[in-house]
């Protein structure tokens, strides 16, 4: 939990939603303790933390998920470079949503997903949609679909294999 992550704007947005709506958040860091008041205080009895997980588990994570969220904020040393948990989670067959923050979007592949940076209202409309509006599996099965052809390491290892022979027939 690092400011970068933006985790304060997603326990906003969830404090916006229903009662119904309970939040996971799995991890640990330097902001721990404040994310912890802020969740005690807007979200009394309907946010868990997560200890972090080894990595064979957390599919099982995933799986459990109505939606994975990754509210990233730039600052100026950092943008999110890839958020691979957007890609683990869209290839368990999960909805994904993702700030604006560095290559996020270009993950998703779609603008609906995707939320301005630190955009608590914008998040908590995109949330009530897929956790309440119905249409989150099919999303998780389209977004599947995507992790399967863009960033499994079949697809990665045949992209690579396409590009080296393309340099290699280039300079015969």
């Amino acid at each position: 939990f690092v400011p970068e992550k933006g985790i304060e704007t997603l326990v906003r947005a969830v404090a916006r939603l229903g009662p119904g709506i309970r939040l996971v958040l799995a991890g640990s860091g330097p902001m721990e303790g404040e994310l912890r008041n802020l969740a005690e205080k807007l979200l009394p009895g309907r946010a868990i933390f997560q200890r972090p997980l080894p990595r064979a588990r957390m599919p099982a994570l995933m799986g459990a998920l109505d939606v994975l969220v990754l509210p990233s904020r730039t600052t100026p040393e950092w943008k999110e470079q890839f958020g691979r948990v957007l890609a683990e989670a869209m290839a368990c067959g999960r909805p994904a949503l993702g700030s604006d923050s560095g290559e996020i979007p270009a993950v998703l592949g779609d603008s609906r997903l995707v939320f301005h940076e630190g955009d608590v209202a914008g998040l908590a409309r995109r949330l009530a949609t897929l956790v309440t509006g119905g249409g989150g599996r099919a999303l998780g099965m389209r977004l599947r679909t995507r992790a399967l052809a863009r960033f499994s390491e079949e697809s990665i290892s045949l992209r690579n294999h396409l590009f080296l022979k393309e340099v290699i027939d280039s300079t015969r």
